[in-house]
């Protein structure tokens, strides 16, 4: 019992010793520190605020879209036979009328030699029926013949023109067949395609041949529904490149605007014409299309004010003596001021000049 107090006593005493180093530590006024460091932190910093005023700046809104061909066509054999010869590969240039591709034309022209002879004989009895018609008349007149034997010669008379008549005609139709033997070029344009080569058997619908005109370019832009009404023919629109990031942007204006707005995409189609003589753009290419929709007066701050993280751009307003950190969306710029189309309105105090110093909540004055 005695060791076991013992123990107690000793381990007491460590403890009590323990206590006189801690309260031989403490040091007088440390309580206050963490009081002052508050106050220190609370201390409102010194920042230059200025008051948003608004101006009227344009408006800009941009659509992507992409260039196509002014005209394309897929041209059609329109006949029906074997090629015989094809005079065009990809990327020829054609002129109007150009022979892209010949087909075996020899029945065509049997037939059309056929039908010229159906064509003489017919005339040749039309030619005979005339006369016959004319005596007929005069005996009529005189008493001659019977009123039945003058409308069987009348109706013949009529019978070899309507013949004449539908020779020329069939005459006519395995002519234009004849030609149709010989596939051409619709319009000027380049060669983007040929289907068909030296043998093969076509129908008249067979597709031979894809020609396109790029020269002028058509910039065919995608307007949503919202900004339908904004969009005239004649509007100023600048074109960029997303291929060629670097080039000189392209000026012209909206030449065709469409009149409807398609249903599944709630979207409107807009197309301008670019000159394109040195054919350096090639149909297919994306673009963006920046088009100017007036004049609006929005909120303006200076380029300074702003801080941007590489997602957003921020700014920092005064409100309560405290700052108040925004998100906001960028207008055009004007000098050394830029519009604000959302996060801050006329009127409403902002720092001038933004530091890595400020953040939401300090306080300023």
């Amino acid at each position: 019992m005695a060791e076991v107090r013992a123990r107690f006593l000793g381990k007491t005493g460590w403890i009590l010793a323990l206590g006189l180093v801690s309260a031989g530590c403490h040091k007088p006024g440390a309580e206050g520190f963490g009081a002052d460091a508050a106050k220190v932190e609370d201390k409102p910093v010194h920042v230059d605020a200025i008051a948003v005023e608004e101006l009227s700046v344009p408006i800009f809104a941009t659509f992507s879209g992409s260039l196509v061909a002014d005209r394309e066509s897929t041209v059609a054999a329109g006949a029906a036979g074997k090629v015989l010869a094809t005079y065009v590969e990809r990327g020829d240039y054609v002129v109007a009328g150009q022979l892209i591709a010949r087909l075996d034309s020899r029945s065509t022209k049997a037939m059309v030699n056929e039908a010229q002879a159906h064509l003489e004989a017919a005339r040749a009895q039309e030619t005979l029926a005339k006369a016959e018609c004319e005596r007929n008349e005069i005996m009529y007149k005189k008493g001659a013949i019977s009123q039945s034997e003058y409308d069987r010669v009348k109706s013949g008379c009529t019978t070899s023109l309507y013949s004449a008549q539908a020779a020329e005609a069939r005459k006519n139709t395995v002519s234009v067949s004849l030609n149709d033997s010989e596939i051409r070029a619709p319009f000027a344009g380049y060669v983007s395609e040929r289907f068909v080569n030296a043998g093969e058997y076509v129908a008249p619908a067979s597709r031979v041949a894809n020609v396109v005109a790029i020269d002028p370019l058509r910039a065919q832009l995608t307007v949503p529904e919202s900004y339908a009404s904004s969009v005239k023919e004649g509007q100023d629109v600048e074109l960029r490149l997303t291929n060629d990031p670097n080039a000189e942007p392209i000026q012209t204006a909206l030449r065709y605007v469409s009149p409807d707005i398609r249903p599944a995409s709630r979207d409107l189609i807009v197309e301008a014409l670019i000159p394109n003589k040195e054919r350096k753009l090639r149909p297919g290419t994306f673009v963006l299309g920046r088009l100017s929709l007036g004049k609006k007066a929005l909120p303006m701050v200076p380029k300074a004010a702003l801080k941007d993280d590489g997602t957003a751009h921020h700014l920092f307003a005064v409100n309560g003596g405290a700052i108040e950190e925004r998100i906001v969306q960028l207008g055009e710029t004007v000098g050394d001021l830029v519009a604000i189309t959302d996060g801050v309105k006329k009127g409403d105090q902002i720092v001038k000049t933004a530091t890595a110093e400020l953040r939401d909540g300090l306080k300023v004055r």
